[in-house]
């Protein structure tokens, strides 16, 4: 059963190329942690009867990302097993570029088990070439209760858009699973717990908006450290252990 943020120089989460100098899945148990490989899941959602195809993982143990990945500064692989950030440009992002994808996709991201607590973690799906525009779904530390949200973003800071949120789930700790899903105008966020069999559910949007994303895009991770806190996070910062994405199927 199964049902990956960055502030930049714009607004409250990266944006992957716009603003200047901005830079800113499948079950890991189906689909094998195999560096930078696809393989393709029959996992069943138990809502609606969908399935994870096509699905591409990546358990980061290695030195560098390779070519099938496209990262932002301060992007690195930490400690030779996870993906973080180095410190460098203030955050990191990483965008699945190894295999095509369709419009109907899902990213997901293992919390890893060293990662600080003032790092914060957005998973990415449709990032749209034309505006960077993109829909993340992540906790916010800085908001005020912090609350999980999807957010249409990638787009300078007045274009950005909270489309869902909910304030009452607690934050993901090592080993919870982080998911966001689009498929046709609905994005969902889901969280799997670290000793949980399944994902639940979070939030659900149905984005019709004129700006809204319809077409295929990438699909990743992007994070940073919180900024309202005086406690400095110590880098290279180690922030997802094993990230998978694919499309989503009926």
């Amino acid at each position: 059963m199964r049902p990956g943020l960055l502030v930049d120089c714009c607004g409250i989460l990266a944006v992957l190329a716009s603003c200047g100098s901005e830079s800113p899945g499948a079950d890991p148990v189906d689909a094998p942690m195999i560096d930078a490989a696809t393989s393709d899941s029959g996992d069943a959602i138990a809502d609606g009867g969908l399935r994870d195809i096509n699905v591409v993982c990546d358990d980061f143990e290695r030195a560098t990302l390779g070519a099938s990945w496209r990262a932002g500064p301060g992007t690195g692989i930490v400690g030779g097993s996870d993906f973080g950030v180095t410190g460098t440009g203030g955050g990191a992002f990483i965008e699945w570029q190894g295999t095509a994808i369709g419009a109907d996709q899902f990213s997901e991201a293992v919390v890893s088990a060293d990662r600080d607590p003032d790092m914060m973690i957005q998973a990415s799906a449709r990032r749209r070439a034309s505006d960077n525009a993109r829909y993340g779904f992540h906790h916010n530390l800085e908001a005020d209760p912090d609350v999980w949200q999807i957010k249409y973003d990638g787009v300078p800071s007045s274009q950005t858009a909270i489309l869902a949120s909910n304030p009452d789930l607690p934050a993901p700790g090592p080993g919870d699973t982080i998911r966001i899903e689009a498929v046709g105008n609905e994005v969902r966020g889901l969280l799997r717990c670290a000793s949980c069999p399944s994902f639940v559910e979070v939030v659900r949007v149905i984005d019709t908006r004129p700006q809204a994303i319809t077409g295929a895009g990438p699909h990743g991770v992007v994070s940073r450290a919180r900024i309202d806190v005086a406690n400095p996070v110590t880098y290279p910062a180690p922030v997802v252990e094993s990230w998978c994405g694919g499309e989503v199927a009926p």
